[in-house]
């Protein structure tokens, strides 16, 4: 008996050798866009955390002038009228505050918490705060708004509450 051998034409010899340039550019540029994808992923998430922060700011100082509001019935109409440009002259003896007016002590309130908004480090990036009392007698209806501008848009968040005399 002869053997025959067969022959095996070139162009199957080399079909299942390894990768083709082209597809290992097709797989280079898939992973590619989803290096991209995850990076800019990670800046909005840098931007929605820094947003959230300053929001979560402006909370607590809105919080902290309402509270000193309530706190100081006897000058609640003061507190829309006072800018709180230079602290009250009694403010060297706030631990006693009994040595103020009230009308003082709402003027070093406004002062002290326009410093706070304006620090660079626990304050509100570009931050400013605006107080309204609407009523002239109680119960006075106060507003207390606080915005400030994140890189391409204007922010604000506003406390209203009811302060009775």
């Amino acid at each position: 008996m002869q053997k025959t051998q067969q022959t095996i034409p070139l162009s199957c010899k080399n079909s299942s050798g390894g990768f083709t340039l082209i597809e290992i550019l097709v797989s280079l540029l898939i992973l590619t866009i989803g290096i991209i994808s995850f990076a800019l992923l990670q800046v909005e998430s840098l931007r929605a955390t820094h947003n959230a922060m300053q929001r979560t700011k402006a909370i607590h100082f809105s919080n902290d002038m309402m509270e000193r509001i309530s706190a100081n019935t006897l000058a609640v109409s003061e507190y829309g009228t006072l800018t709180g440009t230079s602290p009250a002259s009694c403010s060297a003896s706030l631990a006693t505050p009994i040595d103020c007016t009230a009308v003082q002590i709402a003027n070093y309130d406004i002062w002290q918490w326009n410093q706070a908004l304006a620090n660079d480090t626990s304050g509100i990036v570009n931050g400013t705060g605006a107080i309204t009392v609407t009523n002239a007698s109680s119960p006075y209806n106060v507003d207390i708004t606080i915005s400030w501008n994140d890189r391409d848009e204007t922010n604000s968040y506003t406390l209203s509450s009811v302060v009775l005399k």
